[in-house]
This record gives structure tokens, C-alpha cells and sequence, in this order.
């Protein structure tokens, strides 16, 4: 009886506690490798599963940007940096992580912690690159002012204006480049190194006073959301020579923007109108302003926009955004305005978009949104119209596929009316 309880205590021992202590080593194991990959993608500046951390739609907006927003701001590309790092990073040898878009840098020094909702919680290690067209209605000199904490670089048209690089508390450095009328490139480039606190202000000088520079006044596109429609507004000057209908080379960069813009939205219709101002006789400026619409509208076309979908107009002095009394006022109101029609009416979207939609229901105050892929940098949010909105909001957190008419406003957003929950 004895030998048999032996025999029996090393068969428990052999079967059953030692695989067991084995697998909760084994997980123990598992567990400390996976803390160890991390650490080693943090010290090579990748990006770790614990950093994808997606938001709901209301926190994709952070200090240096929103997640959604016009291309015709600053686009920043965001970069995580290695652990250790003291100057700006060569940025072509890095893979950026998400965008965001901002019109103003005016981050003033202060505590940041927050990360970049819909993209990673990284809240220090990264670094930030800026770019976006400007154009300057006069050749003269301008000077500009950069505060950073830590390094930061401004850079136009390829030329360094101000170096503010390296690891150092908030810092301003000025500088000043001659511009020549006409669209250039601007670039802010910014990284963060240890936290926890940050700054980034651009300052551009008028009249000798210092202020935050508004890349809106200066975009050579200028965008006007009104909801059903979106207006884009182009000074003549950009495009053309005076008298003159034949793009000029730099209005090609500007209308490859605009091409880029158009082809990540759907629409019904767009409307190329001409403008000019009141000098000359009607007759010429009617035939003019609708030739310089024609020229606009024939490049979008030979670069892929539906030409049924095109419609031209010519509206001479008509119209006017200012009076025609001062030579700036008359510039202003020579323009070429490109209006995207998103849908047929103000109310819901054309039943030609009707699909199917399949995301996780996110609740925001009294709006309902349905956000396509929430755990990847490339996640869409709808909001939700119609009769089912109440009916979805009660499903917050799940997953639930809908069939619907969608706006889109960009890759990013839009709206869906809701015809039923499948």
C-alpha cells in the first residue's frame, strides 16, 4: 500500500504540478519579453502596441493639431525619435506614425501629456514636420520670430530663416528672408525630447509688431465650409500674368493641391467661376473671366476630374467681394472661386452614395458618430442623421453595421443618414 501511494505522489508530480509551474513560468516569461520588445522599439523610436491608443472623435484635437482638417494649413507628418535624442531629426530617414493640420502655431510654453488623440499617448520622443504653401502678395522682406521648447527650425522655399535646434527651454530666435511676390514652401520643423513641458510659436512681424502667423491669410487656396457646399478661392494673381488667361508656372502647384483635394471627397457637381474687377468694358471682362475659369477648369480635367461633373462661368465685374474703389480692393475681387457641391440638398445626402457602413458608435454631447477602423491611424468618423441616431446611441461602444447615404468632407469625416441597422 505504501509503494503504491509513492508511485502515486511521482505520477502527480510528473503530470500534473511541474507542467503547471513550467506554464506559469512559461507566461511569466512571455510576459517580461513582451515588456523587453517594447522597451527596445521605445529606444529605436518605434511605435509599441501600447501606444495606439485611438480616441473618440471630440479628443482628435490636440495642441499642435487636429487629426481632420484642410489641406490648405500646415499638414504636419508626426514622428516618433529615439530616447536620447538632442537635435531635429533627418526626417526622410523616418516613417511618420499619423498627420495632423493646423492653421496657427501658438503653443505657448506649458504641460503636455495628452499625446496625440487619434494617433499615439506618445508625449515625449517625437518630433513634428510642418509644411504648407504661402503666398505673398509683395516682394519686400519679411521677418519672422520662433519659439521652442526644445528644437525647433523654420525653412522656406528650402532656405533656413531661424535655427532654434537642440534640447534647451523655451527659446525665441528671429530671422529674416527677402520673398518675392508670389506662392513659396514653408516648413516648421519641431521635435519634443523628455517631457513634460513644450512650446512652438511661429511669429511673423507686421508693422513692427509681433504676432502669431495665420497661415489662412496667406494660403493661396482660401476654403469656406458652408455645409452642403465648399467654396475654394484663388487670387487671379496667383494664376495669371495681368491681362492675361495662361497659367502661370506656380499656379500648377497651387491647382495640384487642389486636385489632391477634390480627388479624397465625393461630390455631385463643381463650379468653375471667373471674376474680375471693373476696369475695362464689360464685354472684355465677361470674355475674360471666363476664359481664366476655362483654363482653371481644363487643367483640373486633364489631371481627372469628371468633366460632366465640371461646370464653367464666366461673371466678369460682377459680384464683387470689395469695392471697386482702391487698387487693393480691385485685386481682391479678381479671383477664380472653384464651389464643390457635396449634395443634393441641405438635408440629406444623394441616395447615389447609398452603402453600407460598418463601425464602433462613439457618443459626443447630443451628436452620434460611426468610426470605421478606431484602432488604426487611418480611421473615418460619420456622424449620424435620420431617424435611427437615438436608436444608435443606445448601442455606444458596439460595433454595428448600417446601410445609408454619405457626405463625405474628407478622407477623414462625414456624414452618414442612416436608412437602416443591419
Amino acid at each position: 500500500m505504501r509503494l503504491k501511494k509513492v508511485f502515486l505522489s511521482f505520477v502527480f508530480l510528473i503530470f500534473v504540478a511541474v507542467p503547471s509551474v513550467h506554464a506559469k513560468l512559461s507566461f511569466n516569461l512571455g510576459k517580461f519579453q513582451q515588456q523587453i520588445e517594447e522597451l527596445r522599439k521605445s529606444l529605436k523610436g518605434e511605435k509599441s502596441g501600447s501606444e495606439i491608443k485611438q480616441t473618440s472623435t471630440r479628443e482628435r484635437v490636440n495642441v499642435f493639431g487636429s487629426v481632420e482638417g484642410s489641406p490648405f494649413v500646415f499638414v504636419g507628418n508626426v514622428y516618433f525619435i529615439k530616447a536620447g535624442t538632442d537635435h531635429l531629426p533627418n526626417f526622410r530617414a523616418l516613417t511618420p506614425v499619423g498627420k495632423i493640420y493646423t492653421a496657427v502655431l501658438n503653443i505657448k510654453p506649458r504641460r503636455f501629456s495628452e499625446g496625440f488623440p487619434g494617433i499615439t499617448n506618445r508625449f515625449e520622443w517625437f518630433a513634428i514636420d510642418y509644411k504648407g504653401q504661402i503666398y505673398m502678395p509683395k516682394s519686400k522682406r519679411y521677418r519672422f520670430a520662433l519659439l521652442s521648447d526644445d528644437g525647433s527650425r523654420l525653412i522656406i522655399d528650402g532656405r533656413v530663416v531661424i535655427d532654434n535646434d537642440g534640447i534647451h527651454p523655451p527659446r525665441e530666435k528671429s530671422g529674416s528672408v527677402y520673398l518675392k511676390r508670389g506662392v513659396h514652401t514653408m516648413e516648421v520643423q519641431y521635435f519634443q525630447g523628455p517631457r513634460y513641458y513644450v512650446a512652438l510659436v511661429l511669429y511673423v512681424y507686421k508693422n513692427g509688431i509681433k504676432v502669431p502667423f495665420d497661415v489662412r491669410e496667406f494660403a493661396p487656396v482660401k476654403l469656406n465650409d458652408m455645409g452642403c457646399k465648399i467654396r475654394l478661392t484663388m487670387n487671379s494673381a496667383i494664376l495669371f500674368d495681368f491681362n492675361s488667361y495662361s497659367l502661370k508656372p506656380e499656379a500648377i502647384k497651387v491647382l495640384n493641391s487642389v486636385y489632391k483635394y477634390l480627388s479624397n471627397i465625393e461630390y455631385q457637381k463643381i463650379e468653375v467661376v471667373g471674376y474680375t474687377d471693373n476696369i475695362g468694358s464689360k464685354r472684355y471682362n465677361l470674355v475674360l473671366s471666363r476664359r481664366r475659369a476655362m483654363s482653371v477648369a481644363d487643367y483640373l480635367m486633364a489631371r481627372g476630374i469628371p468633366e460632366n461633373l465640371v461646370e464653367i462661368k464666366g461673371m466678369g465685374e460682377e459680384n464683387p467681394r470689395y469695392p471697386n474703389d482702391t487698387e487693393q480692393h480691385r485685386a481682391l475681387n479678381r479671383r477664380v472661386e472653384i464651389t464643390v457641391i457635396l449634395c443634393k440638398n441641405n438635408n440629406k445626402p444623394s441616395s447615389a452614395r447609398e452603402r453600407e457602413l460598418e463601425g464602433v458608435v462613439e457618443v459626443y454631447k447630443d451628436d452620434v458618430y460611426i468610426v470605421v477602423n478606431p484602432d488604426c491611424k487611418c480611421r473615418r468618423s460619420y456622424k449620424v442623421l435620420g431617424r435611427f441616431k437615438n436608436v444608435i446611441r443606445e448601442l455606444k461602444g458596439e460595433r454595428i453595421r448600417v446601410r445609408g447615404r454619405i457626405k463625405k468632407f474628407s478622407p477623414w469625416s462625414g456624414e452618414i443618414y442612416v436608412d437602416d441597422i443591419l
